[in-house]
């Protein structure tokens, strides 16, 4: 795997199975929005990199920011992409207090692409607090199936393409049983998507989990989970001192 490509490169240029199963995340996202009936959208997103999720709402946000640890250019790009549009607003976020300014219940939708598998474990649960505080709506989540048969086969598949993402032998055995309390957490790496959804009831209602692309096949067989959560009314108390209206 050249990783002198760029990230865009790598995931939806340079192969054809890649670049669908990557994109499969994009059409999920449009295809909820539109199930549960998502229109005049104030959005936030998590991880928004070069803002191409923009690119499949259904309907053209009415105000959007996005939030990025500005990982590989894709920030960068953003904010040339949306100079001089105050309906676009793209900010560096390394940690939850970079969006603790954002006045309560300011947006619809909330969106985190791929992005919350990245965030440190002892981070987590601020961030999805202060995602809960600033969202009155929908949550679209996806995160990738890094255990059972599905890592077994990615494991496979990118050693063979040189990949710099290391497990021992017993890590790997262990996140093929699908023991991922046993591989310690380097950003893919020991990442169970059963925890992170544990750890969004305890700020929204999950009302769906499904795998992507093909949700017609067992959860644990998903290349990508996707998750729907809704926020709770009350949520949008929460915090209100610490929040700069």
């Amino acid at each position: 795997m050249d990783f002198n490509r760029s990230y865009n490169q790598r995931l939806f240029e340079d192969n054809a199975i890649r670049r669908y199963l990557h994109n499969g995340r994009f059409r999920w996202f449009k295809a909820k929005c539109q199930q549960y009936h998502v229109g005049d959208m104030r959005m936030i997103e998590l991880g928004c990199f070069d803002g191409r999720l923009i690119d499949f709402c259904p309907v053209s946000p009415v105000h959007y920011e996005g939030y990025d640890a500005g990982w590989e250019g894709g920030l960068e790009i953003a904010m040339k992409k949306f100079n001089g549009r105050p309906d676009r607003i793209v900010r560096r976020a390394l940690e939850p207090k970079d969006i603790s300014h954002i006045a309560n219940a300011s947006f619809n939708v909330g969106a985190a692409m791929e992005t919350l598998e990245h965030v440190p474990p002892e981070l987590l649960g601020d961030y999805l607090n202060e995602m809960s505080r600033v969202i009155d709506g929908h949550f679209f989540v996806t995160v990738p199936n890094e255990k059972g048969f599905v890592f077994l086969t990615k494991y496979m598949v990118k050693a063979f393409l040189g990949s710099n993402q290391k497990y021992t032998p017993t890590e790997v055995l262990n996140a093929t049983l699908g023991r991922l309390a046993k591989v310690p957490r380097d950003d893919h790496k020991g990442f169970d998507y059963d925890v992170l959804i544990n750890q969004l009831r305890e700020f929204f209602d999950v009302v769906e989990v499904e795998p992507i692309p093909f949700k017609l096949l067992p959860r644990s067989l998903g290349f990508t989970i996707g998750i729907v959560a809704r926020t709770r009314r009350q949520v949008k108390t929460r915090h209100v001192a610490s929040v700069v209206d």
